[in-house]
């Protein structure tokens, strides 16, 4: 990194770049000197700094903007910086002006009810109040699970008081085995972070949290504050066990500890969850594989650059007789079918704006002039050249028929769709899908072959 002093802004705008813009910026918010919020416990300062040190790719960055973003919400910021390879904390700024309380999905909001951090200065070092994290607070009245933060361990007359024999530590952090030899513990190692995937985890954590209730044991879920991850898992348990919404397991859950807060990218698993059915092996649904790609696909572009072609998942190969479709799209010159309706990705036309005041006007937007779809089979060898966008074309005549562009495109209608796969609706005819049962993804088969697909057909 270079010697002198360097800073890390705190803004948002550091999930989406790469680490050679974030080096530019990181230089140009020199003098500003902000950072993220390094709590004053020797496991999570040495966490924290090593993000710093060694952090400056997209991923990592995101992890320490993630938690001045939870400070911030309480009013506090601390600022830290690196000197010749060191972190320390060096001074304190003045609290942000309190945000506008920000919703969530499904109308949660943050609540009102929240302990807020309160830093004091000294001399040489800043403190953090860090009362909010030595809690131990029973999740539900007829369970005997618990959840807190990193300092609850230390309060050993709670832990045996509460009768707990198993712990669930959801954090990247390096165990004392000493501290942990009384009792069964399971760790889960991830981060704080909106792409961080913690979906593929609740299997795992569910079982655990079950085995020690049917022990007759307590169980304790922890994480660093004990209000995003663990919640998290606890919110997972909730709604495996009782089949009740992200919501109601949230509210339940603020009923005793109110600053639980899963991240956004937490909470968008957990209503994935829900909508699974809360299954045990996630990992076989297909609505999980599809999180997953476009997880990667997000990544990628945060990136500037292409998904790598094994990774790409073509939606024709994984959804055969699943679905039906209405209606076939056909290249105009050749006849050749390109896909079919069940491939299509809806977007809703942005309502038109009055040019002189701005405001939305009851005209209607600019009528679609393309199908926006998942990738297909026949798209393979133009999708895996490791290009950024390019040309579609019809696998049979060679006419350009589409294009493509990872980063995303705008529709004529005026929404922009990422990535962005498009058939130009002047280059396809849409025809009314008249095939019935067996026959796949719409393909008109003559009746001397049968109910079977034409070979070297079976995919669009």
């Amino acid at each position: 990194m270079g010697n002198g002093q360097w800073a890390m802004g705190s803004g948002q705008w550091a999930k989406e770049m790469g680490a050679g813009r974030l080096r530019g910026r990181l230089r140009e918010a020199q003098p500003q000197r902000w950072s993220c919020v390094v709590p004053q416990t020797p496991r999570i300062t040495n966490n924290y700094h090593t993000h710093l040190l060694y952090g400056l790719s997209r991923r990592a960055y995101a992890h320490c903007t993630a938690f001045s973003r939870y400070v911030g919400l309480h009013g506090a910021l601390v600022v830290c910086t690196l000197e010749s390879g060191a972190g320390s904390v060096v001074q304190t700024v003045p609290p942000p002006p309190p945000p506008p309380s920000a919703k969530r999905p499904n109308n949660i909001t943050t609540s009102t009810a929240q302990r807020p951090l309160s830093p004091t200065t000294s001399s040489s070092t800043c403190t953090l109040d860090l009362r909010c994290m030595a809690l131990l607070d029973r999740v539900q009245a007829d369970l005997d699970f618990y959840i807190g933060g990193l300092f609850t361990l230390r309060r050993r007359d709670a832990l045996q008081d509460a009768g707990i024999t198993h712990v669930l530590s959801v954090l990247k952090f390096k165990p004392d085995e000493k501290q942990f030899r009384p009792f069964t513990h399971k760790v889960v190692q991830v981060d704080d972070v909106d792409d961080e995937n913690l979906l593929q985890h609740f299997e795992a954590t569910n079982n655990f949290i079950q085995h020690g209730l049917d022990a007759g044991g307590g169980v304790l879920v922890h994480c660093a504050m004990g209000k995003s991850r663990s919640a998290t898992c606890a919110c997972a348990y909730l709604i495996h066990r009782y089949g009740i919404s992200p919501d109601a397991a949230l509210a339940r859950l603020r009923e005793s500890r109110p600053i639980c807060e899963p991240n956004e990218g937490f909470w968008k698993q957990l209503e994935l969850y829900y909508d699974m059915g809360a299954p045990d092996r996630v990992e076989e649904v297909p609505a999980y594989q599809r999180w997953l790609y476009q997880q990667e696909i997000a990544l990628s572009r945060a990136c500037g650059q292409p998904p790598e072609a094994e990774k790409i998942r073509f939606e024709d190969e994984h959804s055969k007789g699943a679905g039906s479709a209405d209606y076939e799209m056909r290249c105009r010159k050749c006849r050749r079918t390109l896909a079919t309706s069940q491939y299509l990705i809806n977007h809703k036309p942005r309502q038109a704006q009055n040019e002189t005041t701005g405001l939305e006007s009851k005209a209607t937007s600019p009528a679609c002039a393309h199908y926006f779809l998942d990738p297909l089979s026949w798209m393979r060898s133009e999708l895996e050249q490791g290009k950024l966008d390019g040309r579609l074309e019809c696998p049979k005549c060679n006419t350009n028929v589409g294009k493509y562009a990872w980063q995303g495109m705008q529709c004529s209608c005026g929404d922009w769709v990422v990535p962005g796969i498009s058939l130009a609706k002047g280059k396809i005819d849409e025809v009314k899908s008249r095939l019935q049962g067996d026959r796949e993804m719409g393909i008109r088969v003559p009746p001397s072959a049968g109910n079977r697909a034409v070979p070297g057909r079976e995919n669009l």
